[in-house]
């Protein structure tokens, strides 16, 4: 499933953005795995979502990697996919 071919997106912000809320907003399914580390189910690919500077709950830097791909998507581009995530998620939040 994981492999250091997945890709991974960063992304700064100027403000702290509250993931979690972002992502209860934008009606995405996530499982908190601790207060810098939650898993993503998004267009049924799964993610592991990563506040790197801050927690979840008040993140100024953060990743997202792929784990795995939808198994019915006629769209396999990665990048594209976590572009549209960050896109989905960041559009809840004011920057």
């Amino acid at each position: 499933m994981v492999s250091k071919s997945n890709p991974v997106h960063r992304r700064q912000v100027s403000n702290a953005v509250d993931l979690v809320s972002a992502l209860d907003t934008a009606a995405i399914e996530y499982l908190r795995v601790n207060d810098r580390r939650t898993v993503v189910i998004y267009q049924d690919a799964i993610l592991i979502l990563v506040a790197t500077e801050g927690r979840t709950t008040a993140a100024r830097t953060f990743t997202v990697e792929l784990w795995d791909l939808p198994a019915h998507s006629s769209d396999s581009d990665p990048n594209r996919l976590l572009a549209s995530f960050f896109d989905d998620v960041l559009a809840t939040v004011d920057d």
